[in-house]
């Protein structure tokens, strides 16, 4: 990781209801969470390196955004209320485990497997 401080990028739906949100709130309802009235979705991007306002707005527009669907914008991490994420992922291979080892590791709060 380096010493420059990431990029922060935000984008979300520009249309009035946005698939994503609505898919997913009728999913919530799907599982009983029926008092679930309105979802928003958002995507978050840390990127690092030095970048140019240009680079910047090259990069949301052209590459990790939708520019007819989607708006964005930038944050600063540390700041404008974004926390750059710290915690460790872990990689766990449960393609060859059985029923039971799954159930125990679901059961270990390890991983969420529907």
């Amino acid at each position: 990781m380096s010493d420059i401080p990431p990029h922060c990028l935000i984008v979300r739906s520009r249309l009035p209801h946005d698939p994503r949100a609505a898919g997913l709130r009728a999913d919530a309802h799907a599982l009983g969470l029926t008092h679930v009235t309105h979802l928003e979705v958002q995507d978050l991007f840390f990127i690092e390196g030095e970048l140019s306002p240009a680079d910047r707005r090259r990069l949301a527009a052209e590459l990790l955004s939708d520019p007819i669907a989607q708006a964005y914008e930038w944050r600063s991490v540390g700041s404008d209320g974004v926390i750059r994420f710290s915690g460790n992922v872990e990689v766990m291979p449960v393609r060859d485990l059985n029923d039971d080892q799954l159930l125990a590791v679901s059961r270990g709060h390890r991983a969420a497997l529907d």
